[in-house]
């Protein structure tokens, strides 16, 4: 079972965000922690004992988006497929914190939100290439 559901707890609230919804499954000790700033959401996932970090618009709550796209899309990051851990997803998160609330404001979003679209759709068609036509 995973020790870090604590460690995450404890991140967000640290930042300043208010936790709404924590739930833990039974199963490979999988979990879910959603919190939110005034300015944008991040969820905490273990999936599998895979464990993540994604992030949303406050206004757009069924788009999450993962910290391999965002770091990406605000040029972190020069591969897309590269493999992301807990720790690098918590870093940039904590260093990069005044970016990403600009990202996922309510002005700016709409853009992001179009990069990060592209950025996935780039990500899938390197993934799998014989899926999408050229």
């Amino acid at each position: 079972m995973s020790d870090n559901y604590e460690r995450i707890h404890r991140f967000f609230t640290d930042l300043g965000f208010s936790i709404y919804r924590t739930e833990r499954f039974d199963s490979f000790g999988d979990y879910i922690i959603e919190a939110c700033s005034p300015y944008f959401c991040l969820k905490g996932v273990s999936d599998r004992s895979v464990e993540s970090l994604e992030a949303r618009s406050l206004n757009d709550s069924e788009n999450w988006y993962d910290m391999g796209l965002v770091m990406t899309c605000a040029g972190q990051k020069g591969k897309l497929h590269e493999a992301v851990n807990l720790e690098t997803d918590m870093k940039f998160v904590e260093t990069h914190l005044d970016e990403l609330i600009t990202m996922f404001d309510e002005e700016n979003y709409p853009t992001t939100k179009t990069r990060l679209e592209k950025l996935g759709m780039l990500r899938a068609k390197e993934a799998f290439p014989g899926l999408f036509p050229n």
